[in-house]
């Protein structure tokens, strides 16, 4: 996954999650970040699917240390269940 820095100190509005896995294999409104839902979704020029999310949204998540590595976790249904 990609990026694997996330500077939740920045003003950026929106986090958006490289993934090598393949667009059509998941459905985009069930992929969720830590329980945040996704924004919006596309395919990359590779075919891979990219997560879109609101950042004030990451950026607030409970036990969230500024400085600090934190683990983030993307989930969601695959087409075929």
């Amino acid at each position: 996954m990609s990026p694997n820095v996330l500077n939740i100190q920045s003003e950026s509005t929106i986090v958006t999650v490289h993934t090598d896995i393949a667009y059509n294999l998941l459905v985009g409104a069930s992929v969720l970040l830590n329980g945040v839902a996704i924004d919006w979704w596309k395919s990359d020029d590779r075919g891979n699917f990219v997560a879109k999310f609101e950042s004030d949204e990451i950026k607030t998540l409970d036990g969230l240390i500024i400085g600090d590595y934190n683990t983030l976790v993307l989930i969601g249904y695959t087409t075929g269940g």
